[in-house]
């Protein structure tokens, strides 16, 4: 296998026609390996019109564009080898992460679902839409679950400001908030988890009653964290 250091640092269209240019075939052959000359060397430049095309194996990594746009490719293969090749032969700072191949730029990170275009400027062309997982409070339901427990983190303070503990603190008998929970019933609930922290008695009545919701949240412009 290539690695980083064995690859020409080409980072524009006037650099890769230049490697190509200066890069002779291999003997008996039409390949132009980019940089050790050997066979065994993955990595190769072809020439199609205009274009350039960076090769590793059979998979096409960067292509050149005489417009100035360069488009990075995985060809399906998401690998350290191909981000070291795209890393060293293309314009962008490119990286492994969770099985995805990420392209920095001065717009930011973006995923190569595939592949990616960038323009002459270095501006994505249609990057793929990304997300990251946020567990947001739905303020509403909270609203909700402090006024009718309001009463219960009351007793439940007085209780522990008494020293009450209860043999259960994980008391989990949480009502559904369509029934009215009485006074007597709150003080109940209460001395039932005596000794559990007001905190986590929030806590436990915010899970149970789902009031932390996880949401996926769509990442401007697909960029990337």
């Amino acid at each position: 296998m290539a690695f980083k250091k064995d690859y020409p640092s080409i980072g524009c269209y006037a650099q890769a026609a230049r490697i190509y240019n200066e890069t002779k075939p291999l003997r008996g052959g039409v390949a132009r390996p980019i940089g050790r000359r050997s066979k065994g060397n993955p990595a190769r430049i072809e020439k199609d019109g205009d274009y350039y095309y960076i090769w590793l194996y059979s998979t096409r990594v960067v292509t050149y564009c005489p417009d100035g746009s360069v488009v990075l490719h995985t060809g399906g293969w998401p690998t350290q080898a191909t981000v070291q090749a795209m890393h060293a032969m293309s314009p962008y700072s490119c990286r492994l992460s969770r099985g995805r191949v990420i392209a920095s730029c001065p717009e930011g990170s973006f995923v190569v679902d595939g592949e990616l275009e960038f323009d002459r400027n270095g501006k994505p062309v249609h990057p793929p839409v990304a997300y990251k997982t946020k567990t947001l409070v739905n303020k509403e339901k909270a609203k909700q679950v402090r006024e009718y427990y309001k009463d219960v983190a009351k007793y439940l303070k007085a209780f522990n400001a008494m020293g009450r503990e209860s043999e259960n603190p994980w008391w989990r008998g949480y009502h559904n908030l369509a029934q009215p929970l009485t006074d007597e019933r709150a003080a109940q609930m209460a001395l039932d988890i005596a000794g559990c922290p007001v905190d986590e008695f929030w806590a436990g009545v915010y899970e149970e009653q789902g009031v932390r919701e996880t949401v996926q949240i769509a990442l401007p412009y697909g960029q990337v964290d």
